[in-house]
Formats: C-alpha cells, sequence, structure tokens
C-alpha cells in the first residue's frame, strides 16, 4: 500500500496530462486530494463507522468500492458538479477526465502493491478482487523494523510512483510549452 503522499502525487501528475495549454489552479489541489480520498474507506473501517464486523474481502472492507472505476466515475462527476459548475462545456469534461485519472491511479497503484488483498476492478457487476500482473510496490508493513520496512516502501515507491510521476509532468509541461509556441508562431 504506496503512502498517501504518493497517490496523492501519482493524481496530480495523470491529472495534467488531459490539459494541452494551461492547467487550471483548482486541479492541482483537487487532483491530490481525489488521489488520497480513496484511503478513506480504512478511516472509517477503523475509526469511525462501525465496519468491524466486514472483511476485508469485503466490497465495503479497505481497498474495496472506493477503489473501483466505479467509484472514481461518481466521485470525480459529483468534484465537478461541486466546484466547476460556471466553466464551459470543454473544459468541464477536460476537469471531470483529469479527476477520474487521479481517483483511479489509487486503486490501480494499490492493485501494484504486495501487500494488497486485490481490488473489486469490476465493481458493481462483481466484488471478486484482482491484482494487476506486476506487483512490484512493495509497502509490506511487516518487517525486521520500522525503520527497514519504511526504507524498503520508500524505495519501490521512487521508482515506480515518483519517478514516472515526474516524467509524465516533464512530458506534459514540454507538450504546453510546445503548443504555447505554436500558437505564437
Amino acid at each position: 500500500m504506496p503512502f498517501l503522499l504518493s497517490h496523492s502525487f501519482a493524481g496530480t501528475s495523470v491529472a495534467t496530462v488531459p490539459f494541452p495549454r494551461k492547467v487550471p489552479n483548482r486541479i492541482w489541489w483537487l487532483a491530490a486530494l481525489c488521489g488520497a480520498v480513496p484511503d478513506f474507506d480504512y478511516a472509517w473501517n477503523v475509526h469511525g463507522w462501525d465496519f468491524r464486523h466486514v472483511s476485508a474481502e469485503s466490497w465495503l472492507g479497505h481497498r474495496g468500492l472506493t477503489h473501483t472505476p466505479f467509484f472514481a466515475l461518481v466521485f470525480a462527476t459529483l468534484m465537478v458538479w461541486l466546484a466547476f459548475r460556471s466553466v464551459d462545456r470543454g473544459t468541464r469534461v477536460r476537469i471531470w477526465v483529469a479527476l477520474f485519472l487521479a481517483t483511479v491511479s489509487h486503486g490501480l497503484l494499490d492493485g501494484l502493491s504486495l501487500s494488497s488483498p486485490g481490488i473489486p476492478f469490476f465493481f458493481p457487476l462483481s466484488t471478486v478482487r484482482y491484482h494487476l500482473p506486476w506487483r512490484v510496490i512493495r509497502a509490506d508493513p511487516h518487517g525486521n523494523g520500522l525503520l527497514a520496512v519504511l526504507l524498503r516502501s520508500i524505495r519501490t515507491e521512487l521508482i515506480w510512483i515518483w519517478l514516472p510521476g515526474a516524467i509524465l509532468l516533464m512530458l506534459t509541461a514540454l507538450r504546453r510549452r510546445l503548443a504555447s509556441r505554436a500558437a505564437v508562431a
């Protein structure tokens, strides 16, 4: 399970893709929120709502409903409806795509995690949990000491989340710069 900061960074990175010219300012923090919000299911299972009777494999358990593309679709729609009503339709569609990508990135990253029980990617059609074929993110909460576990987790997140995210940010920034130069010429 990647750290929340890594999920937020991944969400922000992919959310820049739909914008060929300028990324709206609100997208930066909303995409970070969308990248992290699926893990609030952990908070409600542990701290607030009484879902302790729910097994980890249930779609109500951690990495269940909130980690699905269905949730990303609904959540992105809600965010656009709440925060971008006065924006023109074309821009709203781009914003929706950005927030959808940011939210869905969370479940995809957890599907890459070695410590994940899997994600019900096809919810609401199925509650069967799946992993992605490459389980490369080491975020095992168990091991020989907290520091060793944290260092191992951070190293794999740097390689599999932060590096690709930084490359994606650079490529989208380059694309925007080239588009603005072409518009001036």
